[in-house]
């Protein structure tokens, strides 16, 4: 993780300020963000003083939602083939499922991504 820490460390005085892809400084801060905890916390109002931030809590929603994932690909393999084992209504129900789950990721994180740049903001991301 230090190395991580020095590639980041290195390049941001190309995304702050005058720097060559300032415009795309929400970028940078959503992969500072992701990878390490924000060195910036609430100092005062009715907010919880800890470590925790959105992108944090929405990695635990992110989890919370695997069981109706897994109930989904069971679901869809056991339309797929009735009568087959539990574990081959998984390997039957993934091909469906799976393409539609990454596609939704991949166009949300897009537009997500896009929004932050075109704002210049990286509130979306903390």
């Amino acid at each position: 993780m230090k190395f991580l820490r020095n590639l980041l460390d290195k390049v941001e005085p190309d995304f702050v300020g005058n720097g060559k892809y300032a415009k795309f400084y929400p970028l940078y801060d959503m992969a500072d963000t992701f990878l390490f905890t924000p060195a910036s916390i609430t100092k005062n109002g009715p907010h919880v003083r800890d470590a925790v931030d959105l992108k944090r809590v929405m990695s635990f929603v992110v989890i919370a939602m695997l069981p109706a994932l897994l109930f989904g690909i069971f679901n869809v393999g056991r339309q797929i083939n009735p009568n087959a084992a539990i574990i081959d209504m998984f390997i039957s129900g993934l091909p469906t499922v799976l393409p539609i789950i990454l596609v939704s990721y991949l166009v949300g994180g897009f537009w997500e991504m896009v929004f932050a740049v075109v704002r210049q903001r990286s509130e979306t991301w903390t």
